[in-house]
């Protein structure tokens, strides 16, 4: 793959990643009931909850928000790695087997 292929495929990867926070954003705050013209006060006091528990809330949603972005469908770079590590394993057990039948 060349390089401007694989930058124009970060690039989308990036923008479909804003994409999908702006819609996260826009739907936590209709379901907060937290627009512009309230505030978390008079969404808090129509729920019924404490300010702990919308703040929690809103940590739970961030923690999941954050641990979505890392993840990220398999590509072809994962079985490369994969093979790489298994070289790299079977390279360190031939160097330790034969510094072993050194004596070393």
């Amino acid at each position: 793959m060349t390089g401007g292929v694989r930058e124009n495929q970060q690039t989308s990867q990036q923008v479909t990643k804003t994409a999908v926070v702006s819609q996260l954003v826009a739907r936590a705050k209709q379901s907060f009931g937290c627009s512009e013209e309230r505030t978390s006060a008079s969404s808090r006091a129509e729920l019924g909850v404490t300010a702990a528990t919308v703040a929690g809330w809103r940590d739970h949603f961030l923690a999941g928000g954050q641990a979505a972005l890392k993840t990220r469908q398999p590509d072809a770079r994962d079985e490369k790695v994969m093979c790489l590590k298994a070289k790299v394993g079977d390279l360190t057990m031939e160097t330790s087997s034969s510094t072993k039948k050194r004596g070393g």
